[in-house]
């Protein structure tokens, strides 16, 4: 997403807004130097349903009911138990198979995988 979207128009002092938005998505903490995963772990539009379902089981929050801060969801978010079905969904999707020698096992954890697999992300998605 561009900051002409963002903002209706490109401002000036374009990296101090994309400073400021960076801030703002990061819930005021740093960012840490990880390094990227190799897949798509989460997709906030395909994996709704399942975030929805988890904040009504464990944080007994319906989303469509109540407005919350963007860091208030986030820090519920990521505190959601191990066993929250996004939890699982992106433990899942993080599974390296080549690391997996037993070919049953990684034959099962490939299927797994395909069923939870998000779509490559598009450019249009960002537009």
């Amino acid at each position: 997403m561009s900051l002409l979207n963002i903002l209706g128009e490109i401002p000036p002092d374009d990296e101090r807004y994309f400073s400021a938005i960076m801030d703002f998505y990061l819930c005021g903490q740093k960012p840490r130097e990880v390094e990227p995963a190799k897949e798509r772990l989460l997709d906030w539009k395909s994996d709704s349903a399942a975030i929805w379902a988890d904040f009504r089981i464990c944080v007994g929050i319906d989303l469509d009911r109540v407005d919350l801060h963007w860091w208030e969801f986030m820090a519920l978010f990521r505190a959601l138990p191990e066993t929250a079905s996004i939890k699982q969904i992106m433990s899942l999707r993080a599974v390296d198979l080549s690391k997996i020698k037993d070919s049953e096992t990684r034959n099962d954890y490939a299927r797994r995988k395909r069923m939870v697999s998000l779509e490559p992300e598009t450019l249009d998605e960002w537009m």
